[in-house]
């Protein structure tokens, strides 16, 4: 038979650790896959995702889900019994995920894909060590797992952080915390520092200072720990002045993200030109519409502030105060419009 090009029926490769009993039936399957793929699609209420305990541990979920991924597609369907193809192909559907997230109003992130790589790598190791027997499956496996607890590692102190900041809300930043290592980072190669100085604007401070020189085209620092509903204000307003000589003039941008923004290119910015004195510069946020978009900031929802010089030509070093939010009419404006608004 087999020269007329009748071949055997291709053997069915079982899974080396077969599902529970319990979800034998299709429909399980089914329900199953619904049940695994519906939370990478419904919008997240944004204090939960702002949340400084829920919102991290939240995304960690995405371990637990394309782990299960694996599971089903190694169980059942074309891949049933072949472990690294299931990988490879939930792998895949984690990157699709995050890119059709953007469809329903969700953001995409990488690092949402590592997380998935890690829940598949668990499963793969698992199944490499107790079902095929092999040995590496067991340090694959916990080279995975501890990825979790190490990204979470700062958790304690985020939130201590986060909370400070919330009870010096609408002071967005005065730089007298002790929190300041971790709220702001440089971007764009510039260097960040909190040094003391004498001569603040109210005296002596400590301050952010950040130095750019060329090639950098917008170093800068950036800083997201602060409440995220800016409701009831009108303007971001600051403090800055350069460290250069008197008649030197330091371009740079105040730029503020909504959630939505950091996807579609969408903030906020005002450009400015700072001097060797102090001075107040601001940033209406108020019904202002993002650049590169027709949308509106989504003051319920503000994600990011940063601070940028705008090319320096030379070493420009840029102090900053005394951050704050603040609306015509004063605080019992800004009460008045918050409680309307709720």
């Amino acid at each position: 038979m087999a020269g007329f090009g009748i071949r055997p029926a291709a053997r069915i490769r079982e899974p080396a650790i077969p599902p529970p009993r319990f979800i034998t039936r299709w429909q399980t399957w089914v329900l199953l896959g619904v049940l695994l793929l519906l939370p990478f699609f419904i919008t997240i209420p944004v204090e939960l995702r702002k949340h400084p305990v829920v919102g991290p541990l939240g995304d960690q979920f995405h371990v637990l889900l394309l782990g299960a991924i694996t599971l089903v597609l190694y169980w059942a369907g074309p891949l049933r019994g072949r472990i690294w193809w299931s990988a490879l192909a939930a792998s895949l559907m984690g990157v699709v995920i995050e890119f059709a997230q953007l469809l329903v109003g969700r953001s995409a992130y990488w690092g949402d894909v590592v997380l998935d790589m890690v829940g598949t790598g668990i499963v793969v190791g698992f199944v490499s060590w107790r079902g095929l027997g092999r040995r590496w499956g067991l340090p694959l496996m916990v080279l995975c797992a501890i990825y979790v607890p190490w990204v979470l590692r700062d958790l304690p102190a985020d939130t201590r952080a986060r909370r400070f900041h919330r009870d010096l809300f609408p002071v967005i930043e005065d730089f007298e915390n002790p929190h300041l290592g971790r709220m702001w980072a440089g971007v764009g190669d510039g260097a960040v520092g909190f040094p003391p100085i004498p001569d603040g604007p109210d005296g002596p401070t400590f301050v952010l200072r950040i130095t750019g020189a060329p090639p950098s085209t917008w170093p800068g620092a950036r800083m997201s720990y602060f409440p995220h509903d800016w409701r009831g204000y009108d303007r971001l307003v600051l403090r800055a002045r350069h460290r250069g000589p008197d008649d030197w003039i330091a371009r740079f941008t105040i730029k503020v993200d909504d959630e939505r923004g950091k996807s579609d290119d969408g903030a906020v910015l005002a450009y400015h030109h700072a001097t060797a004195e102090w001075r107040e510069y601001e940033l209406p946020i108020e019904g202002q519409v993002g650049r590169n978009t027709d949308l509106f900031l989504d003051l319920r929802d503000v994600s990011t502030l940063s601070v940028f010089l705008n090319s320096p030509g030379d070493t420009v070093v840029l102090e900053i105060d005394d951050v704050r939010l603040e609306k015509s009419g004063g605080p019992e404006a800004a009460a008045a419009v918050l409680e309307e608004g709720s």
